[in-house]
């Protein structure tokens, strides 16, 4: 029984002390508890009692702290009935509170507050929270929160700062549990603001902080921790504040800096990394930040004063203590820890100390450290080739490059130890390019980019450390970032830049003597394996000493690591900043290492490999395709522009190697793009033979599918995958490089040859990522150049004529539905071919061809799979070619109706899967035969078409989505859009019109149903296709012209009647399917306008408009611009006084601001401007008014400029629509309504959006810019309202200057209009168009009114010379923005503004800018205004030259 209905407990007001004193609780057995007694006499206005209030909440608060020690079951603290009556009573007087005597609540509420301590209540509540029962922890929160809220203010003037920070730790041992609710957010808040208020009064700072780091710093990072439960992100600072004041106090970092002893923070971090490791990890770096901040804010008191020992400046001493603190910090990341965890640990604490910008090269233990660090990060260089440990790898070099960033010094001396492992790294990601990038940077600063190519020798001269075979290691160091191609182009860039001209030649023979080592190793140990122990053979053959423990393959990684260097630096020699004789000189010095050296290297090897007999020697054959790559490297170089050379000889040799399929595919690969080199350039080569080896490689070895190459020629390795990889790539270099001198030089069965194995790769279902078969034929189709050339574009059509010749209809023996779908794959490829490529005859061929497998499959549909995907291939091509002809083939009149009514009886089973893509390329077609048939019906008879009518069956909308259904409302679509009924036989018309008759015979009942039912979300679907045949329906009685009562029944306002009364009552819900009845139904209202008696078209018309507001509310942004355009063609067919009832209908809406709320608002506006630019003729009189009328509501409403953003976008659109679209409607009223309206968009506000919007800016400057340069008569009698308009643009473009306090800030908002944010300024792209703006006044436009045809046009003129009077005060608006001390003109802004406040100087004359110098300009104006000038005067034309 509730305790308003209870019998009272007490009769006055001493029975009811005594009930709340009585020992036992209840006071009488069985009665009711002595809260509800407190309840039950609060709200018992009868009861008169002095003090009432305060005796109840004196006795709930010494209740709550006397028994705060009880189990939860028993304590008060955990009812939240207290709380909520104590919070009732604290902020409300007595129901009786008439008295005189009567005292205010806050006076006894404060000294009741004093002699009761609430803060042990409240430590207890916090610290036993955890293990109130769930569906009880939101009310008590709550209750507790509103009741502090009220007295916590008062209580926290008597708590200490130990009592707060126990409050403090005893919620942050709640917020553990989990995430906290909004009640206890509150509490939260509450308690950590009085702590830190508190705290910062405390003279007891230290013992503060030992108790917060003893008893609360685990518990405080946890509850901050990126891991526990999320926070309220006002909760969340102002936790983090609480901690980090009673850490970085000004007190204890004083005694820290004083005592030069360990800080205990880093002591008890130690010991809480012990237990939870990855807890202090997470938050080291952000207490770096926090203890740098706190330091450099209190540096005058901590470092201005300091003991004479110190002779440094208090700069020097903030950056040491720095470094001092992020030393300690980085000490608990132990060395031995090399998770990814301490990594970013380690790399967050470097990022800070180059932010904050504390190192000194004078700190010695600073460079310990940092040198300490280095040698770990190389220790896990040296394991960076396991895959496990690339996460930490790229982590470690992060952390290189930020050292690299704070000091290159620190990590100079180690570069020589950390190439070596970086080419050890197997995948090369943006850390690892960054890192190179630095080194880059730092030598072309030093213009030591000599030393650098030095290193990188000396780096792959270091023997490997990664285990594996020498094949493994290759492929590792080929990737690695060293020698990707990324870092390579940056390399060869720098080196064309900063290699200086002294540099040059010692660079080149630094490359040359490594080429010439690495090459004299390997052939001196490949001799020694041929010659075995012959040793009268191997004094004789090597001439010097060769290393024997040094394996052959591992020279062999070396040399083409070597080579791959060398071919970027000499290809990135800086030719064009040497002098002539120098230039000379390297051309000279590299064209005779290509002759002595190279193609000796070449020949020896080819020698070698040709005497292997059946051993494999992958030694030699990858240091032979390195020096391939390094001599095509080098002829193709345009950089160096070496003379052509070509040895006959050994191109023999090559041509005779390259049909060994033992071969190395990456050597076969050299050896063939050598061959098409040399080939190219018209050398002593057989193309014949060139080619016919090159195809044979590829036809033996590609595969169309299953093959994925790396772009890597390191990955192609001997075996079958390998060679399948190389043929492929083998493909990719013709395709990319050589097929125009294939064109040139193959015969047509060779280029037929190729063709086919193009041919021969099947379409790619997605985009490949990777190099694959597909993508190669991707690049191919999409290649406009592949299609170019003469000799390959004849072969492939003869080719695609040859490959479907099986497929024609005059073929003897028709293919099997096996074998025809193989065929029909091509009409895939054919997809992506131009099709003005095809000749006239292939393309008719083609068609027919087409024609007659779709037939046959069609037949064919229920027998195999894949038949679905061909048929779509086939009738999209099929319509493709008949749109590009412009007519349907050769076929007649007679063939096409039968196949269109095949088409249209066929039910084909097709997966889901392809269903809509079947479905619309079915439709394609049938609109294009119907196209054909309607068009000849006048010169070749009406008879096929009747044919195809007849097969259309009355009851086709059973199923409301087959083929049948749909192509009627195609057919229907189609006459609308292009067939006038006179332009067709009567016969057809008398067809269609009988159509017409069983067709809504049959769909009326069926569409009549659902106006009767209620409607269902399941069940859209079908009403969708129902709706959509009763549109085609209604559209087609109106095209044929029905006279007299309509003849079909109007069910357009059922229809939405019922779709909006389902909708309101929940059935449905927003999906795409509504959508599309939602817009089917408005386009059946619009249609039946025109069938409606005169007499009801002002209600129609009322109806249509309430219609299509309500459904804008409901229908997607999509659907409504389909909506738009059913109502703009509707629009320009109406009759005139049906449209100026919608325009009155709209004005009367936009003034009723009373009735109708801002979203309904939004869409009215909306429809104005739709109403605006879809008119009929010979409305411009009332266009104009309507124009006029919506100005002047906008101006006069503030909703229109205040209101939502989105209905101060649409106002703005519906302008600038007007102003671009009907400038000939423009008035002079109109123009000063403009102003008006934009000046309110632009006047200071008192309140701003939260985000600043700059689509307002640009639509603001794009009226403006309508105006002035089409309507310039209209601008020239308001100059005055446009100066002011560019001045307050002018002034938009203001930020608030950083670190700025709320008052000033609030000082500049005031100047600044409603939809611009402090937080947000307008950026260049704003400045940019305001300053194209103010170029268009001196722009010479004419003026775009109506002219009758023997007006002369108008003179082209400009607003420059009438604006020259406004333009001195546009000008200092711009220096008063540039003055201003609180605000500030971003770089780029100014940068961007420079253009346009040029034009303005233009205009302004000398005695106007002498005027404004002295009357209206400070100095500091003046001098800026002179700035201005001085740059102008730089660039003006003054017709010199």
């Amino acid at each position: 029984m509730p305790s308003h209905e209870q019998p009272m407990a007490f009769q006055s007001s001493q029975d009811f002390i005594r009930a709340l004193k009585a020992a036992s609780d209840p006071p009488v057995a069985g009665g009711p508890t002595k809260i509800e007694i407190a309840q039950q006499a609060w709200a018992n206005a009868s009861f008169y009692m002095p003090s009432k209030a305060e005796v109840i909440v004196d006795w709930i608060f010494t209740k709550l702290l006397k028994e705060k020690g009880k189990e939860i079951a028993q304590n008060p603290i955990f009812d939240a009935r207290y709380w909520q009556l104590a919070a009732t009573l604290s902020s409300s007087q007595n129901p009786l509170g008439t008295s005189n005597d009567a005292r205010s609540t806050k006076s006894w509420l404060t000294a009741l507050l004093h002699r009761t301590p609430l803060a042990p209540v409240v430590v207890a509540l916090l610290m036993s929270y955890k293990d109130v029962p769930v569906d009880q922890e939101d009310v008590l929160a709550t209750s507790v929160n509103s009741c502090l809220s009220v007295v916590w203010h008062i209580a926290v003037h008597k708590m200490t700062t130990e009592l707060l920070q126990e409050c403090l730790g005893g919620f942050l041992c709640t917020a553990l549990a989990g995430a906290p609710s909004d009640g206890l957010s509150g509490i939260g808040r509450m308690i950590s603001s009085s702590y830190r208020n508190s705290l910062n009064n405390s003279s007891n700072k230290k013992k503060l902080h030992q108790s917060f780091l003893q008893s609360h710093l685990r518990n405080w990072m946890s509850v901050l921790s990126a891991a526990s439960a999320p926070l309220d992100p006002s909760l969340k600072i102002s936790l983090l504040d609480a901690g980090i004041d009673t850490m970085f106090n000004l007190d204890i970092l004083r005694l820290a800096h004083d005592s030069r002893s360990e800080n205990p923070l880093v002591d008890r971090l130690q010991s809480i990394s012990q237990t939870e490791r990855a807890l202090v990890l997470e938050h080291t770096p952000q207490i770096l930040v926090y203890y740098i901040q706190a330091i450099k804010k209190n540096r005058g008191a901590l470092f201005s004063q300091g003991s004479q020992a110190y002779a440094t400046s208090s700069k020097e001493e903030l950056y040491m203590n720095g470094m001092q603190f992020f030393i300690s910090l980085l000490g608990l990341v132990d060395d031995s820890n090399r998770s990814p965890e301490a990594w970013t640990a380690r790399l967050l604490l470097l990022q800070t100390v180059d932010k904050e910008n504390i190192f000194d090269g004078k700190q010695q233990d600073s460079q310990m450290t940092f040198n300490r660090l280095l040698e770990l990060v190389l220790l896990v260089l040296g394991e960076a080739w396991k895959e496990e440990q690339l996460e930490c790898t790229g982590l470690a070099v992060q952390c290189l490059s930020v050292i690299s960033h704070i000091d290159y010094d620190l990590v100079l001396p180690c570069v020589p130890r950390i190439l070596p492992l970086l080419l050890q790294i197997p995948v090369a990601s943006e850390p690892h390019f960054a890192f190179l990038d630095i080194l880059l940077s730092y030598h072309t600063k030093t213009r030591t980019m000599a030393t650098l190519v030095e290193s990188l020798y000396a780096s792959i001269a270091v023997p490997r450390t990664c285990p594996g075979g020498s094949l493994q290691v290759y492929q590792i160091c080929s990737t690695s970032p060293v020698m990707h191609t990324a870092h390579m182009e940056h390399l060869a860039r720098a080196l064309q830049t900063f290699l200086t001209e002294s540099q040059t030649m010692p660079t080149i023979q630094v490359v040359l003597d490594a080429l010439k080592a690495a090459w004299e190793k390997i052939y001196g140990r490949a001799h020694q394996h041929e010659d075995g122990g012959n040793a009268k053979k191997k004094r004789r053959t090597s001439a010097a000493f060769v290393d024997t423990s040094v394996d052959l393959d591992d020279l062999a990684v070396q040399y083409s690591l070597v080579a791959r260097l060398s071919s970027v630096v000499l290809s990135s020699l800086p030719m064009s900043s040497l002098s002539g004789p120098t230039q000379e000189e390297v051309r000279r010095v590299v064209d005779a290492f290509r002759s002595d050296f190279i193609y000796h290297a070449l020949s020896k090897a080819v020698k070698l490999l040709r005497k292997r007999g059946d051993a494999e020697m992958w030694a030699i054959e990858v240091a032979l395709a390195a020096s391939l790559r390094l001599l095509y490297a080098l002829d193709v170089s345009r950089n160096l522009c070496l003379p052509p050379a070509y040895d006959a000889k050994l191109n023999g040799k090559i041509l005779d190697l390259v049909v060994d399929d033992t071969l190395l595919p990456e050597l076969t690969l050299e050896l063939f793009r050598v061959l098409l080199f040399n080939l190219s350039q018209g050398n002593e080569l057989s193309p014949e033979d060139v080619i016919n080896r090159l195809l044979e490689y590829i036809e033996r070895n590609f595969s169309a599918t299953g093959i994925v190459w790396s772009g890597n020629a390191s990955h192609l390795t001997r075996s079958e995958i390998g060679r399948a990889e190389a043929a492929l790539a083998v493909m990719h270099m013709v395709v990319e490089r050589w097929l125009p001198d294939i064109d040139r030089l193959a015969s047509s069965e060779q280029l037929q040859r190729l063709l086919k194995t193009i041919i021969a790769i099947k379409l790619p279902v997605a985009q490949p990522k990777a190099m694959q078969p597909e993508q190669l034929l991707l690049e191919i189709l999409h290649s406009a150049q592949f299609f170019e050339f003469p000799n390959i574009r004849t072969v492939f059509l003869d080719l695609i004529g040859s490959m479907t010749a099986r497929l024609d209809p005059s073929a003897t023996k028709p293919p099997k539905t096996s074998s025809m779908l193989e065929k029909v794959t091509i009409f895939g490829h054919l997809l992506l071919f131009p099709m003005e490529y095809f000749s006239w005859p292939l393309l008719n061929d083609l068609i027919n061809r087409a024609l007659t497998s779709d037939i046959a499959l069609s037949k064919a549909s229920s027998q195999k799979q894949g038949i679905a995907e061909a048929l779509i291939v086939l009738r999209v091509f099929l319509q493709r070619a008949y749109i590009y002809c412009g007519s349907i083939g050769q076929d007649s009149n007679k063939d096409t109706a039968e196949y269109l009514i095949a088409l249209l009886k066929e039910s084909p089973a097709v997966d889901a899967e392809f269903k809509a893509d079947f479905t619309k390329a079915s439709l394609d077609l049938v609109e294009v035969y119907f196209s054909k048939l309607l068009k000849s019906s006048k010169k070749h008879g009406p008879e096929p078409v009747l044919q195809v009518l007849d097969a259309f069956a009355s009851d086709a909308f059973i199923d409301s989505r087959d083929i049948s259904s749909s192509s009627f409302i195609a057919l229907v679509n189609l006459l609308v859009n292009d067939f006038p009924q006179n332009s067709l036989p009567q016969e057809i018309v008398a067809a269609l019109r009988k159509l017409h008759d069983s067709v809504s015979a049959t769909l009326l009942p069926r569409v009549s149903s659902i106006v009767e039912m209620e409607l269902t979300q399941k069940d859209l679907g079908v009403y969708s296709g129902l709706i959509s045949a009763w549109y085609s329906i209604v559209c087609l009685n109106q095209w044929l012209e029905a006279t007299g009562e309509p003849a079909i029944h109007l069910l357009g306002q059922k229809l939405m009647s019922r779709l909006i009364s389902s909708r309101a009552t929940g059935n449905l819900s927003p999906c795409s399917k509504l959508n599309e009845v939602g817009v089917v139904t408005f386009a059946v209202l619009l249609q039946e306008l025109e069938m409606r008696p005169v007499s009801e078209h002002a209600l129609q018309l009322d109806l249509i408009v309430a219609v299509y507001i309500a459904l804008s509310d409901t229908l997607s942004p999509t659907s409504i611009t389909v909506m738009d355009a059913h109502l703009g063609k509707a629009c320009k067919k109406v009759a005139l006084e049906d449209y100026v009832h919608l325009l009155s209908l709209v004005s009367e809406s936009l003034a009723d601001l009373k009735h109708i709320p801002a979203g309904r608002l939004l869409h009215i506006v909306h429809l104005a401007a739709l109403l605006l630019r879809e008119h009929p003729s010979h409305s411009l009189v009332h266009v104009q008014k309507f124009a006029t009328c919506c100005i002047n509501t906008f101006t006069e409403y503030p909703a229109f400029v205040s209101g939502p953003v989105e209905l101060r976008l649409q106002v703005l659109d519906t302008i600038v629509q007007h102003c671009l679209d009907q400038q000939a409607a423009l008035r002079s009223q109109d123009s000063a309504g403009i102003c008006l309206l934009l000046s309110k968009f632009l006047a200071p506000s008192q309140e701003h959006d939260t985000a600043t919007e700059p689509r307002i800016f640009h639509k603001i400057v794009g009226v403006l810019n309508a105006l002035v340069r089409q309507r310039r008569d209209l601008v020239t009698h308001a100059l005055p309202h446009l100066g002011l308009l560019l001045r307050d643009l002018l002034l938009c473009m203001r930020a608030c200057r950083p670190n700025l306090g709320a008052r000033q800030t609030a000082l500049v908002m005031h100047t600044q209009p409603r939809w611009l944010s402090a937080a947000q300024p307008l950026g260049a792209e704003e400045a940019r168009v305001l300053a194209r703006l103010l170029e268009g006044l001196t722009a010479k436009t004419s003026v775009r009114v109506p002219m009758g045809p023997a007006a002369a046009l108008p003179k082209a003129e400009s607003l420059a010379k009438p604006f020259a009077k406004h333009a001195a005060y546009v000008l200092k608006a711009y220096v008063d923005a540039m003055g201003t001390p609180l605000v500030v003109l971003a770089l780029d802004v100014r940068r961007e503004l420079l253009p346009g406040l040029f034009a303005l100087c233009g205009m302004v004359s000398e005695h106007s800018r002498d005027a404004l110098m002295v009357s209206a300009l400070d100095g500091g104006g003046r001098a800026t205004l002179k700035a201005l000038w001085k740059e102008y005067d730089k660039q003006r034309y003054v017709g010199r030259g």
